[in-house]
């Protein structure tokens, strides 16, 4: 599976319920709870970890009980529009680079 169809995998659960540059906040499907892709995500707490740690993501805030999740972010290192696009795992340069991007930052922060 390519990395863009991972990404498709996992975003198709996700939606953006509020976008204002620096802050966007995304809501999980319900049906997602019953999903083989986001059930293989046992370590939600290290991959809290793992985004918040990323360039350019200031605070991470998760409400379970909402299904939802507040990202805020500096839009001089995310641009905007590029939340869209990698919801839509569209294939562009955007994406590609910011796919290389969090891959190199997850290897990095699994060796610790």
């Amino acid at each position: 599976m390519t990395r863009l169809e991972q990404l498709r995998a996992l975003t198709r659960h996700l939606t953006i319920a509020h976008h204002i540059p620096g802050r966007v906040r995304f809501k999980l499907k319900l049906g997602a709870l019953a999903s083989q892709e986001l059930g293989q995500l046992s370590q939600v707490g290290q991959l809290k970890q793992m985004i918040e740690t990323m360039p350019g993501i200031r605070d991470l805030r998760v409400n379970p009980a909402a299904l939802s999740c507040v990202v805020e972010y500096d839009p001089a290192k995310i641009p905007p529009p590029l939340w869209e696009s990698l919801l839509g795992a569209e294939e562009c340069e955007q994406v590609t680079q910011a796919l290389d991007r969090i891959e190199h930052h997850y290897q990095t922060f699994a060796r610790g």
